[in-house]
């Protein structure tokens, strides 16, 4: 199982590899290989970009810089089949087009063209900004939208959405918490939108009890009322355990958002302990945050 984003896009986060020995004849650039690193001794599959007389010139698809030369010693087999959610991949770049994406690799591009083509997808998605911020539009959007159902989400589910919402080998991946929920809406089996509710004990000062964290929404998904959806499983989930309130984190020019929370009943608030930390955010940033809450009622609660 792949494990990162290294080798984004071709193989994703979780994707399922098919290795087999190292063939009589040698490695080919562009072959995609699982080889021990010597520095550290981890298991690795990335992508064969140059032979040179003292080994291989090896690199993820989507790092900075590459793993050096590895002797072929080190070498364990080269991939030879990717699955995704149980599907052969057609797209893994192990075919006929792996030599050019190894000179791509080796000369830094391959990277440049993926990091280029996220921010094409953003600008894409930002030029739908607007219009989905208009009322007519929400309204025939929620009309049309696909059937979509949001549940709790398990590790998989988690993994599979950050591994489409991330670009970077940096983005950490999920690591379980038992203070965390965390709720995914899916249209079938494509997952478009996710939010955390998190629970902070008094050690977590300033940022104690109760919180929506991370709400997320596809490009375009966003104006179907998904943001809103997700939003009340939260409230529901805290109002079950007796909370007896929610708070929350917005950029300060996120209007739609603002304007969605103070519907759902929140209200800007101070939290003692936290301005400062804001304000040193917003220093080093540029981004404001504004902290909103919203008062609970218990589920048992008769009144």
């Amino acid at each position: 199982m792949a494990p990162g984003f290294s080798m984004h896009p071709f193989i994703r986060h979780q994707d399922i590899i098919t290795v087999s020995p190292v063939p009589e004849n040698g490695l080919n650039t562009g072959d995609v290989v699982a080889f021990s690193r010597p520095d550290v001794g981890n298991l690795t599959v990335h992508r064969v970009v140059e032979k040179t007389d003292h080994g291989y010139l090896i690199r993820g698809d989507n790092t900075e810089k590459p793993d050096g030369i590895i002797p072929l010693s080190s070498i364990i087999g080269v991939v030879v089949r990717v699955e995704h959610n149980g599907k052969d991949k057609i797209l893994t770049g192990i075919g006929c087009g792996r030599r050019p994406i190894a000179m791509l690799s080796r000369s830094g591009n391959l990277r440049k063209i993926t990091v280029n083509i996220s921010r094409f997808k953003g600008l894409c998605g930002a030029g739908l900004k607007k219009p989905q911020g208009l009322t007519v539009y929400r309204r025939l959007a929620g009309k049309l939208r696909p059937d979509i159902s949001i549940i709790e989400a398990d590790e998989q589910e988690i993994n599979d959405f950050h591994a489409g919402w991330n670009y970077l080998p940096a983005q950490a991946q999920y690591h379980p918490d038992p203070v965390v929920t965390n709720f995914v809406a899916k249209s079938g089996k494509e997952k478009i939108g996710f939010v955390q509710l998190l629970r902070r004990p008094e050690t977590h000062y300033p940022y104690t009890g109760y919180w929506l964290f991370g709400p997320m929404v596809r490009f375009p998904y966003r104006g179907m009322g998904i943001g809103r959806e997700l939003s009340l499983r939260v409230i529901g989930m805290a109002e079950q355990e007796g909370a007896p309130e929610l708070s929350l984190l917005v950029n300060e020019k996120n209007k739609p958002a603002i304007a969605l929370y103070r519907q759902l009943e929140f209200e800007p608030v101070t939290v003692p302990g936290l301005t400062k930390k804001l304000e040193k955010e917003y220093e080093l940033t540029g981004r404001r945050r504004i902290p909103m809450r919203r008062e609970l009622k218990s589920k048992n609660d008769p009144s």
